[in-house]
């Protein structure tokens, strides 16, 4: 009987070892593609922005100042600007956008 319990046991505890590689290589394959969505951004002049970027400013963050300005390109091409915006009491706070205003969360 002791026997026939313990096999059980080592049974039960030899099935989930499978389970528990498959989540940690899901785990880092998770990580892997977030290093690899990391863009990089060259500063640009706040007066080359598209006004698509600056109205969806205007709208989402009322009562703040663009102070500087960023471009990236994603791997499918896309431009995201990266910008310094800061309020009236002088937070600060960095908000990212496709080109075409729509935002983009890094």
């Amino acid at each position: 009987m002791k026997k026939s319990i313990l096999m059980m046991v080592l049974a039960t505890g030899l099935a989930s070892v499978p389970v528990f590689l498959t989540q940690a290589k899901a785990v880092q394959t998770t990580q892997n593609v977030f290093l690899q969505d990391e863009l990089s951004y060259e500063t640009i002049e706040i007066k080359d922005l598209p006004k698509e970027v600056i109205s969806a400013v205007a709208n989402d963050y009322a009562q703040t100042v663009i102070k500087s300005a960023a471009i990236a390109e994603t791997a499918e091409g896309k431009k995201v600007y990266k910008l310094s915006l800061e309020d009236s009491e002088g937070a600060e706070r960095i908000v990212c956008y496709f080109a075409d205003g729509v935002k983009y969360s890094e």
